[in-house]
């Protein structure tokens, strides 16, 4: 279980209560806290040989931007359980639909499992997210070295370059700078990833579709949906007790992450925790 923690001395209070939810909840698993420079040190060396995600990841110019992409890196590399550091663990994850043998009277193998963040369709959701219907990046489960994880890497990487290319590194592409950051390797492009490979799976050598899976796909479910070996959550999982999204409440069963929303990595020169 990888969480990234703060460059400072004093680990803060709040957020050890909120690791200490993982500890109790889900003690079978080994916990790793890493701090900005030991993730940058790990990173570099998981991939020296691969010079393209290494030099991608260097000169991204905020520490958030590499939150992001180590996030999906580490768990190429080892796989497991990503969460931000501003989560509160609810229920053992064993308990997790995701973590049952079966489901539906199926069996499951599960490689990915990934929970909604928003399904909000009123016309202003581009006001609060980055897509109407978005994918969480504050926690998200994989198996080593998952294809979705590797699209994933290489579009950050291919956009990464771009970017640097045209001079743009700095550049805000979209309305502020928080856009610009959920675009680039955040919640923005993770959601875009996952319908991809969603809709990849579906594909056979009779029937190809250009798209199968789409926002209405998902909008207002309610139980988990399985499609090949991944996962998708429904809102009240990731994000219960949000009302103006209907999810629902903090003691409902589905109820496994409450996020703080501690957003640090907004405020300007103070980007180092997730």
């Amino acid at each position: 279980m990888w969480k990234v923690g703060l460059d400072d001395p004093e680990f803060p209070q709040h957020f050890r209560q909120y690791h200490q939810t993982w500890l109790d909840n889900s003690p079978e698993y080994t916990h790793y806290v890493m701090s900005n420079d030991e993730r940058d040190a790990l990173v570099l060396k998981l991939y020296a040989d691969i010079p393209e995600i290494t030099h991608a990841y260097q000169i991204m110019p905020q520490v958030m931007h590499r939150c992001d992409f180590s996030s999906y890196l580490l768990l190429y590399a080892f796989g497991g359980v990503y969460a931000d550091i501003d989560t509160k663990l609810l229920k053992p994850i064993s308990s997790w639909i995701s973590s049952q043998p079966s489901y539906l009277d199926k069996p499951i193998d599960l490689g990915l499992i990934v929970g909604l963040e928003s399904d909000y369709h009123k016309s202003n959701w581009a006001n609060f997210f980055a897509r109407r219907v978005q994918i969480d990046a504050w926690t998200f489960l994989a198996k080593k070295g998952h294809p979705m994880l590797a699209e994933l890497i290489n579009s950050i990487v291919e956009h990464t370059s771009w970017r640097e290319e045209t001079g743009q590194l700095t550049a805000l592409l979209g309305k502020d700078e928080g856009t610009d950051v959920l675009n680039w390797g955040g919640p923005g492009r993770l959601t875009d990833l996952v319908f991809k490979y969603l809709n990849n799976v579906l594909q056979t050598d009779f029937d190809n579709y250009e798209k199968l899976i789409d926002d209405e796909f998902l909008i207002g479910i309610k139980l988990p949906i399985v499609i090949s070996d991944a996962m998708v959550l429904p809102l009240t999982c990731m994000q219960p007790g949000r009302k103006f999204l209907k999810s629902g409440n903090l003691d409902d069963p589905l109820a496994y992450i409450h996020h703080q929303f501690a957003g640090s990595w907004r405020k300007k020169n103070k980007s180092n925790a997730v």
